[in-house]
């Protein structure tokens, strides 16, 4: 789950050093992870980044626990205990400077007394993060003279997490971010925000925090001239080398207002669009205030992906909303245009945005898949074809994928596209879905569905 964007448990101890020594310690190291960690953090020489370049990457301090083990008897701590202290690893045996199976009992303490100081934190790849900043950035002396030691390993951090803190229901501290910042960890949370506002946060339970299995999470894609062609085959090939499946997708003319107001104002909370460009971003979706308004030379293509934490990642891969600003800092992004109004993709950031755009879409598409007889099939002109000095034809195709052929129906649409366009022909109207995988969701799936286009 954590390969797969998952936040995951970082679980550092600070060796004791003395009571008097212990608290001003403790704060030179919470300073020091809020600098780097922090909304505010970044590694040395690098700028901050913005929201749209962090998505989902700030991480939470959940809970601190102190411990001293002066007080204890050798035989008053657990077998379990003593093999989670055991998995702490320093500076000297990251760097292989020091056999990893030497542990000294580093958390006995000195004559002077003091407590051993464990720290939980919460976030996206926060070990191997963790690991380069002890390795290569912090400065601090007590890090290199080896009294800060962390968990190097998931599997481990749980054990050391359920002797530890296993006692915690829910965390007592506020999160890095609101909750709707785009990123905070807790935003892409399976919860929605009102949720967990109103349980008091984060719960604490280990199998919420050490997931076993994966959950298929539902987001949209929206792709948009002027490089619609391209930008499907790209979309379609990064989203398949980054574990999506594909549910559907489906070639729609221009967003009704509803839906188009739904993406405006995410991208105006997200700080991509400022409310003054609704006119602009309106007429780059598509969608016209005048009713009378011929919308059939507009094509637009919507992707319904799956994925274990599908929104963030999909964000992620999407980045800022300016392309501008993904180049300047070198981040690989899907967005491809002139401008932040123009930029060729959108996307849904965050549960709340999910659950808005599924019900604009339907009554977006709801002519376009109606099978109601009392209405023409297809609508007139919906090809968005004009008369010229060569006649142009329209044709139908229809592809079914089988189960065991081992292609996945993103790849289908992708080579399909592709030889469309090498032969010089324009897909003017697509639906696809994948029967399968929309039964997987919801943890129904049978043998016998097949993905179609």
């Amino acid at each position: 789950a954590c390969r797969l964007g998952e936040p995951e448990i970082l679980l550092i101890g600070i060796r004791p050093c003395g009571s008097e020594a212990a608290p001003l310690l403790l704060r030179q190291v919470l300073d020091g992870l809020y600098a780097r960690f922090g909304p505010q953090g970044c590694s040395p020489g690098s700028p901050i980044l913005t929201a749209g370049l962090d998505v989902g990457g700030v991480p939470d301090l959940v809970a601190v626990r102190a411990l001293d083990f002066s007080l204890l008897g050798r035989h008053d701590i657990s077998a379990a205990a003593v093999a989670a202290l055991q998995s702490f690893r320093n500076f000297s045996q990251l760097m292989k400077r020091t056999p990893a199976e030497k542990h000294n009992a580093w958390w006995v303490p000195p004559e002077l007394g003091g407590p051993t100081v464990f720290l939980c934190l919460r976030g996206e790849s926060l070990i191997s993060r963790f690991s380069i900043f002890l390795s290569r950035e912090w400065k601090l002396q007590a890090a290199t003279a080896d009294d800060v030691l962390f968990v190097p390993e998931i599997s481990a951090a749980r054990q050391a997490y359920s002797a530890l803190f296993a006692s915690l229901s829910c965390t007592v501290f506020e999160p890095s971010l609101p909750v709707t910042d785009l990123r905070s960890t807790l935003r892409f949370s399976p919860y929605s925000n009102a949720k967990l506002l109103n349980s008091g946060g984060m719960r604490m339970s280990e199998s919420s925090l050490f997931p076993t299995r994966l959950s298929l999470q539902l987001t949209f894609a929206l792709l948009l001239p002027p490089k619609l062609d391209s930008a499907l085959y790209r979309t379609l090939t990064v989203c398949e080398q980054n574990d999506f499946t594909l549910i559907a997708a489906m070639v729609s003319g221009g967003l009704g207002e509803s839906t188009a107001r739904a993406l405006f104002d995410q991208e105006v909370e997200d700080d991509h669009l400022e409310r003054c460009e609704w006119a602009a971003f309106s007429e780059s979706v598509g969608c016209s205030a005048n009713e009378e308004a011929d919308g059939s030379e507009f094509r637009c293509l919507w992707l319904v992906l799956a994925r274990h934490q599908a929104v963030k990642r999909l964000a992620q891969m999407c980045g800022h909303g300016d392309p501008a600003v993904n180049q300047e800092y070198l981040h690989a992004s899907l967005r491809v245009g002139r401008d932040r109004v123009q930029n060729g993709i959108r996307c849904a950031t965050s549960a709340a945005s999910t659950e808005a755009l599924a019900m604009a879409l339907g009554q977006d598409l709801a002519r376009e898949v109606s099978q109601q007889a009392s209405e023409p099939w297809p609508p007139p002109r919906s090809l968005g074809v004009e008369e010229s000095q060569r006649m142009l034809e329209c044709t139908l195709v229809a592809v079914a994928v089988a189960r065991d052929a081992g292609l996945s129906l993103a790849r289908v649409l992708r080579e399909l596209h592709s030889s469309a366009s090498e032969q010089g022909l324009t897909i003017v109207g697509l639906h696809t879905s994948d029967a399968l995988g929309a039964a997987a969701l919801s943890g129904g799936a049978s043998g016998s569905a097949t993905p179609a286009a």
